[in-house]
């Protein structure tokens, strides 16, 4: 009776304590709940506060965006990036503006004087560099562009250096000439001038054979390795440049026949070297590449003036959407090459898409729905943002963002797709949470810090980490990186809008052409 009593005695403090256990968890679960984000951050990485990997998370709940409102932000954050890169930050070879083409700029805008000054002309772009501010006195008169001076890390500059600061100078010109604003329009004549600028010493200066290749930091050709991947970005950069040359307000010196000429060369020495490898080059492409593939082709066939080419590049659109769906499964999931499968899977979506688009072939469509469909697959609730592999991690790099948003529109624009709600909390995580965007001048949105808080420039940094068990983000490589922002950048653009209207006519994907 004595060892029942006392067994009694233990069994009513267990479940006394059992529920104190419960009740106070429960009371914790509210109070974490009502806890700001930076709070609940800063008491997560307290020394003895570390979350238990076997405790239940107490998911923060985040305030979410619009579609509309991400498509806003989408245009002002790239508009941001590009002009502080372009025309402020110095960060490359620089070039003088010819004192006739601001005076044509002028005219056209019907301006006395330049709405901004101190801005640094770029024709050869630099790789890195250290995104701190140097200038201190100037840092608040945004119409100075002396304040976004930051310092290189390294001269080079990259294939994708040069392509992309060409595609996204030139896509942010031609939306910026489509609005209402005079600064703004002054803004894009500059921008006009520097793409021109960099597509010719580029055409110019930076291929040996038909390719393209890097450029040492004494400005010479670095041959030593080559990658077919990285010329279908000079074909991106080659069209949308021979777009802008087409507006009238296009004060630049690159001509809308150089743009087509050099796309035509680069195109034929694509098909030389396949020629060469038994039409097996396309099938030594990474899996990633492909669908980047088929969005250049797409791209060169709208602005080639030789027919052959045109019909040339439609046959190679076919026959690398064949190999994409060679390389997927039943599950519609990519077999994956160097890249992660989240941004392998994006890109099939991308090129099949197109490909679907300019042949009608419905095998293309079905298998872009099956590629999709795995995509949302990795798609984390909690953390609003994909993973890069089934039970894989969340860390991002700008270009990877950027191929995801590319995927995004292809969805949107091609099959027409609303997947608006979903874009818009990708991007509210992946930009604006993450702190990959390092500052903004204006101060627009309460999550990304002004440039006066942190004297960073308003630019996006190289990479970023998710951590779901802190449910925080950290920044992992603060450097700034040329090719991969100004990637990020224009395809922010590209699902942006500016003045209550999309930025870029079908959402900056290649038009279908025809054939006749």
């Amino acid at each position: 009776m004595k060892r029942t009593v006392q067994w009694l005695a233990v069994l009513f403090v267990v479940l006394f304590l059992a529920g104190c256990g419960e009740s106070t968890g429960e009371a914790a679960e509210q109070e974490a709940i009502e806890v700001p984000l930076e709070e609940q951050s800063a008491a997560n990485t307290t020394p003895g506060n570390e979350t238990n990997a076997t405790e239940e998370v107490v998911l923060i709940k985040r305030p979410s965006i619009t579609p509309e409102t991400a498509r806003e932000e989408a245009f002002q954050i790239a508009r941001g990036n590009i002009i502080t890169v372009a025309l402020g930050s110095a960060l490359g070879i620089p070039f003088s503006l010819k004192e006739e083409q601001l005076e044509k700029i002028l005219k056209a805008g019907e301006l006395e004087n330049p709405p901004i000054k101190n801005w640094a002309l770029l024709e050869r772009p630099f790789s890195t560099g250290n995104p701190k501010l140097l200038g201190k006195e100037s840092l608040f008169y945004p119409s100075n562009y002396e304040s976004f001076r930051f310092s290189s890390l390294s001269q080079r500059t990259e294939v994708k250096d040069f392509a992309n600061a060409i595609l996204a100078e030139a896509k942010l010109a031609k939306a910026l000439l489509a609005g209402y604003d005079a600064d703004a329009k002054f803004q894009a004549a500059l921008l006009g001038i520097s793409a021109a600028r960099k597509a010719n010493v580029f055409a110019l200066d930076g291929k040996s054979g038909g390719f393209y290749f890097p450029m040492d930091e004494a400005g010479e050709l670095d041959d030593s390795s080559f990658a077919l991947g990285e010329q279908l970005y000079v074909l991106l950069a080659f069209s949308e440049i021979k777009a802008l040359t087409e507006e009238k307000q296009y004060f630049g010196e690159f001509r809308k026949t150089e743009a087509i000429g050099y796309a035509n060369q680069l195109y034929n020495i694509i098909k030389r070297e396949e020629k060469q490898s038994n039409y097996e080059l396309f099938y030594s492409l990474d899996s990633h590449d492909l669908g980047m593939a088929v969005y250049a082709f797409a791209s060169f066939a709208g602005i080639t003036d030789d027919g052959k080419w045109q019909q040339f590049a439609l046959e190679d659109m076919g026959r690398i959407a064949n190999i994409i769906l060679e390389r997927m499964d039943d599950n519609g999931k990519m077999e994956k090459g160097m890249q992660s499968q989240l941004t392998t899977q994006a890109t099939a979506v991308l090129g099949l898409l197109i490909a679907f688009e300019n042949t009608d072939n419905e095998e293309y469509k079905q298998g872009a729905i099956e590629a999709w469909s795995y995509l949302q697959e990795l798609w984390d609730e909690n953390a609003q943002l994909y993973r890069k592999e089934e039970d894989g991690d969340f860390a991002y790099s700008a270009e990877e963002i950027a191929d995801v948003i590319l995927a995004f529109n292809a969805v949107t624009e091609i099959l027409g797709t609303e997947e608006g709600e979903r874009m818009a909390d990708f991007f509210n995580s992946a930009v604006k949470l993450s702190g990959i965007q390092l500052s903004e001048m204006e101060d627009d949105t309460d999550e990304i810090p002004s440039t006066e808080e942190n004297f960073l420039a308003p630019v996006f940094a190289t990479g970023f980490a998710y951590d779901e068990k802190k449910q925080e983000w950290r920044v992992t490589d603060k450097n700034f990186n040329t090719g991969q922002a100004m990637y990020l950048a224009a395809q922010l653009l590209n699902i942006g809008t500016y003045e209550e209207t999309p930025a870029l006519e079908k959402g900056g994907l290649p038009k279908l052409f025809s054939l006749e």
